[in-house]
Parts: C-alpha cells; sequence; structure tokens
C-alpha cells in the first residue's frame, strides 16, 4: 500500500507491575502472518491481535529470551470489540 515513513508513539499508564519498559511496536501488512512467524521461530504471543476501532490491529508478543515488542497493522476499518473496556488485558 502507499504508507507514510516516519515514527510514532503513545504514552499509556501502566497495566500492571511488569509494565515498566518502554514499548516497541513495528509495522505490518499481514498481522495473521505475522503472528504466525513468531510461533514459528520460537516466539511467544502474549496478546492476541486486538482492533482499535478506526485505526488498526495490535497484537504483544515475546520473542525467544522474553522480550516483549508488539506489532501494529493499519487498517481504518477496524472494528469496536464487543463488550470490552480499554486497558483490558487477559491473564497470562
Amino acid at each position: 500500500g502507499d504508507q507514510e515513513e516516519g515514527y510514532g508513539g503513545g504514552l499509556y499508564p501502566r497495566q500492571g507491575a511488569d509494565d515498566d519498559r518502554i514499548r516497541l511496536y513495528f509495522n505490518t501488512e499481514d498481522m495473521d502472518a505475522t503472528l504466525e512467524r513468531v510461533q514459528e521461530l520460537g516466539g511467544s504471543i502474549d496478546e492476541q491481535k486486538n482492533p482499535v476501532p478506526g485505526m488498526g490491529w495490535y497484537a504483544h508478543v515475546r520473542d525467544t529470551e522474553g522480550n516483549k515488542f508488539s506489532f501494529w497493522q493499519s487498517d481504518e476499518n477496524a472494528p469496536t470489540p464487543e463488550g470490552i473496556t480499554s486497558g483490558q488485558a487477559s491473564a497470562g
């Protein structure tokens, strides 16, 4: 697609005691394929893809050493999740 180059960022309240590091996001054109690849390479998925309404999708993963990072896929058609409040995370 015709994507703008550049950097973005966001600052959010901590979600818990282990949430004390900067989280890096990497852009992807295909979140599902990217998450499959993470697992093929020995990484793990902390949080499957979730929509940010009207903006896109994110997913939180870990590499083979347990380092956390995330992926972002832009999608202006991303839906509003049903019955989910912002900041809710699954227990892991």
